[in-house]
């Protein structure tokens, strides 16, 4: 998992600042990286404003994030 898909994964959990509806399925573009600080653009699925996170995450954590590997998908037997 890399980090766009981390914090598209994470955006379900906060609203809009604009229309106030979840932002599950909304747009996010890394504008820079500095070591564990993001400068996120991110834009609405429902209302399309976009403004501009600052997200900095602690410790070693954007390593373990983008090391984190999917769990396999299940076979089905035939």
């Amino acid at each position: 998992m890399n980090i766009i898909e981390f914090i598209r994964d994470r955006a379900r959990f906060y609203n809009c600042p604009v229309c106030g509806r979840s932002l599950k399925g909304c747009d996010v573009q890394v504008l820079s990286h500095e070591q564990e600080r993001f400068h996120i653009q991110v834009t609405c699925a429902q209302c399309q404003v976009t403004f501009v996170v600052v997200l900095a995450i602690a410790g070693g954590a954007v390593e373990e994030i983008e090391t984190v590997e999917r769990a396999p998908e299940p076979v089905a037997a035939e």
